[in-house]
């Protein structure tokens, strides 16, 4: 009797279980199955080749008018710079916790910074990127710097610009803009692609390349912009390390240790051992978590929103393809299809629901590109080690 009540209750509680889990699945595939389903009934409208190969206009209010290159030129820029950055951390960290480390009170402290770093919001990662790199010493990774009497310097503005003295006023023209200095800085008022600016600090001097009749004003530079692709490529590379790292130590704890054996009783060191065994037979999973980190500063938008600054487009010398252009637009701002989205939508500068759809189609599809990838290769792998 008391068999018998058991088996029965073991089994209620087994098709409970089964239930549930046949209901998580449902909602989560609802859930997704809503995004995509509003975003393509919103946005399909919008995308066009000229949509996805034509600049964004730089005001966010005419967004509708332009396309999102940049954004996305923006978002590859931010990702190749953050896999360059974070992926050798990540892959020497994650040799050493599998092959070196030893039960002592140094492995435990990395894998509880590593653990923590994982949890830190990105915001907060963000804003401790802006306390290093606004230093003096960080200029170089920024072209923007704030002198010591107050005024701005600004050491990349496009590609000609033509500085005129008239009486008590300077006028700058770069871009096609006009910018007016009225009386060496009692006001500002600064039309650059739509925006104006204002302060009262004193006249600030404008050089297209920053090197000659600057340079002895940043060298009293006291504050850099902190803002750039390379700054927020190194910001990237700090949030995803260790998401990244983690995947890598999963998947080299994966190899047989059979392999290990084998390559040093054939007399192979222990670093070639690592280098030509676990790491070809751990590729896959390796390339697994690259791929899924991509996909985080893919989709990171407060990183973005706070180092790398607020323009539509590429702030460099133009036009900012060009190979030899190529340094000053790492070290000015842009965007990325996030920070793209928000302009545009009625929570940011614009109030166009197609557009930001139309972006976040876009942006959808990259990730879900890169989940399949990260799928299809980890199958492969498994199919591999089977056989």
């Amino acid at each position: 009797m008391t068999s018998d009540f058991k088996r029965s209750k073991h089994k209620v509680f087994s098709t409970a279980g089964t239930v549930y889990s046949y209901i998580a699945m449902g909602m989560i595939v609802c859930v997704l199955a809503f995004i995509i389903i509003v975003v393509l009934r919103y946005g399909a409208g919008v995308l066009s080749l000229r949509f996805l190969i034509t600049e964004p206009l730089a005001s966010a209010t005419n967004a509708v008018e332009g396309g999102i290159l940049t954004p996305m030129v923006g978002t590859l820029i931010l990702t190749v710079i953050g896999m360059i950055i974070a992926f050798p951390f990540a892959l020497g960290t994650a040799i050493y916790l599998v092959f070196y480390a030893k039960k002592n009170i140094f492995t435990l402290l990395v894998k509880s910074a590593v653990d923590i770093l994982a949890g830190i919001p990105t915001v907060v990662i963000a804003l401790a990127a802006l306390v290093i790199f606004t230093m003096p010493q960080m200029a170089f990774l920024s072209m923007m710097v704030e002198h010591e009497s107050g005024a701005a310097v600004f050491e990349s503005a496009g590609e000609d610009i033509f500085d005129e003295w008239s009486g008590d006023d300077w006028v700058i023209d770069d871009w096609g803009d006009d910018w007016a200095v009225d009386d060496w800085g009692d006001d500002w008022i600064i039309d650059d692609w739509g925006d104006d600016w204002a302060t009262d600090e004193p006249a600030a001097v404008t050089d297209n390349t920053g090197s000659t009749q600057n340079q002895e004003i940043t060298e009293h530079a006291k504050k850099a912009f902190g803002r750039s692709f390379l700054v927020a490529g190194i910001t990237m590379a700090a949030m995803i390390l260790p998401f990244v790292m983690k995947s890598m130590e999963e998947s080299l704890k994966t190899v047989p240790q059979a392999y290990i054996d084998a390559s040093l009783a054939l007399g192979a060191t222990k670093w070639r051992t690592i280098t030509k065994v676990a790491l070809i037979a751990a590729r896959d999973g390796l390339i697994t978590g690259v791929i899924l980190g991509m996909g985080r500063i893919i989709s990171d938008t407060a990183i973005v929103w706070l180092t790398l600054g607020g323009t539509l487009r590429m702030t460099g010398i133009q036009p900012w393809f060009i190979p030899e252009n190529w340094l000053s637009t790492l070290q000015n701002t842009g965007s990325t299809l996030t920070t793209y989205i928000y302009y545009t939508s009625p929570a940011g500068d614009g109030d166009s629901f197609d557009v930001a759809f139309g972006a976040s189609i876009t942006l959808i599809a990259i990730i879900i590109l890169l989940n399949i990838t990260a799928t299809l290769i980890g199958k492969a792998g498994a199919r591999k080690y089977e056989q």
